[in-house]
């Protein structure tokens, strides 16, 4: 009985991951050897909320985040220390916009990509 009202009260109470999308990341790096690397970066758009995950610690780091209609930064964070950054973005209207996520983890790691809220 306790096991079925865990099972009820955790799918109840916990947040909707239907509508989470995985923002595609390009990762431009210097190569320093053939290997091939996991991206240092995850992103993902739900709705309005921004969640931006490091996949290791790092020292320094610099997430912008632009409009891409209007060109406008609407959110810049220097030297993260943390491991999830997360972001609001919320827009003068209800319609969908279009943002350019940028991540300069160190002076030769640049990690981009373009997703839409809904």
């Amino acid at each position: 009985m306790l096991l079925l009202s865990t099972f009820l009260v955790s799918n109840l109470l916990a947040n909707p991951t239907d509508s989470r999308k995985m923002i595609r990341l390009k990762v431009k790096k210097k190569v320093e050897h053939r290997s091939i690397e996991q991206s240092p970066v995850e992103a993902f758009i739900t709705g309005s909320l921004l969640e931006i995950k490091f996949n290791c610690p790092y020292k320094e780091a610099t997430i912008s985040v632009s409009n891409l209609t209007t060109g406008e930064e609407v959110y810049v964070e220097e030297n993260i220390n943390d491991q999830i950054v997360t972001v609001y973005l919320y827009g003068s209207n209800a319609e969908s916009q279009e943002y350019m996520l940028n991540v300069q983890i160190d002076k030769d790691t640049f990690v981009s990509g373009e997703f839409s809220t809904e």
